[in-house]
């Protein structure tokens, strides 16, 4: 396995948004998904893709009939951590509709004919595919000359994507051998079969859990959207473009908080935490603000917890 340091990737929808488009992907908006009704697939308008975010355990990984002839395109997963990218890829390089970029317009191009394990061994080549990936590692706190080795109990998280392709949902798992038949359905109804069979994933997952008790448990989905600034920006009707300003700055609000974020993300807090310790320590208040730290935290957590659990429902 050719991993060359790939580094894993938070499930954000701000995280994949700045990836796709640093892929040279464009016309791509992305939402993070609370529920999984049916009713939630109106509110997204046209849906390119999903991508199912889950713990994997390795007692629930299972081979499944895949259609290793299938006219999709599909990457096994060969790179350890990539597995974002790989989902990412998976589902968005099956919209011919969509502008990709030189670069991967070339690597599609010579991807055609190339097996599964071998589209995933290129991938891992892909210098500028893997430079993007890894500009959203976390800044090291410190290096050791001997990295670390995973222990069982880490915890694993594993992408799934789902597309609709020649009217046909597949789910595209990168640890599978190829594609994964859902169901046969139009471009108009192809959501509501992902849907279905995104929550029949999380049941089967939830009922295998060892422990019983559904702790430790967490589920999270983001659609890829078609982005709809450029059309909004391209309403010339004086009534119309006046009534999508308050969409154009919600778009653009978010898009700009998701950028920010991002670089809050990459920049290394640690020189500047350790003398704000330091002072605190002096001050004899540090025990009180960890403490309440740490409260805050499991309270935060308790809460995104309990809404990546709803999309079961």
């Amino acid at each position: 396995m050719s991993d060359q340091g790939w580094c894993t990737i938070e499930s954000d929808p701000g995280v994949f948004w700045e990836m796709i488009s640093r892929f040279g992907i464009k016309g791509v908006e992305v939402e993070e998904l609370f529920t999984m009704d049916d009713a939630e697939l109106s509110r997204l308008g046209k849906v390119y893709g999903f991508i199912f975010l889950f713990k994997w355990k390795p007692e629930l990984q299972q081979a499944r009939e895949t259609i290793p002839d299938a006219d999709v395109f599909f990457a096994k997963q060969v790179v350890s951590n990539a597995c974002a990218t790989q989902a990412i890829l998976n589902v968005l390089l099956n919209i011919p509709s969509l502008e990709i970029g030189p670069a991967l317009t070339n690597f599609l191009s010579f991807s055609v004919g190339l097996d599964p394990m071998t589209r995933g061994e290129v991938i891992g080549q892909e210098v500028a595919v893997r430079m993007v990936h890894n500009s959203f590692a976390r800044p090291a706190t410190f290096t050791f000359e001997e990295k670390r080795k995973p222990k069982e109990e880490d915890d694993a998280y594993h992408f799934v994507g789902y597309v609709e392709k020649g009217g046909v949902v597949w789910e595209l798992d990168g640890l599978q051998s190829g594609p994964v038949f859902v169901d046969c359905a139009d471009q108009a109804t192809w959501g509501v079969s992902a849907l279905r069979a995104i929550r029949e994933r999380v049941e089967a997952i939830s009922r295998a859990d060892v422990s019983g008790t559904g702790q430790g448990i967490s589920f999270s989905l983001m659609a890829l959207t078609e982005d709809r600034l450029p059309q909004l920006k391209a309403i010339t009707d004086p009534a119309a473009a006046a009534a999508a300003t308050g969409e154009i700055t919600e778009i653009e609000s978010r898009h700009a908080g998701w950028l920010n974020e991002n670089i809050r993300r990459r920049h290394n807090y640690i020189p500047a935490l350790v003398e704000l310790f330091k002072a605190l320590s002096d001050k004899g208040d540090l025990p009180a603000v960890i403490k309440e730290t740490v409260e805050r935290t499991r309270v935060k957590e308790a809460e995104r917890t309990a809404r990546k659990k709803k999309p079961a429902s």
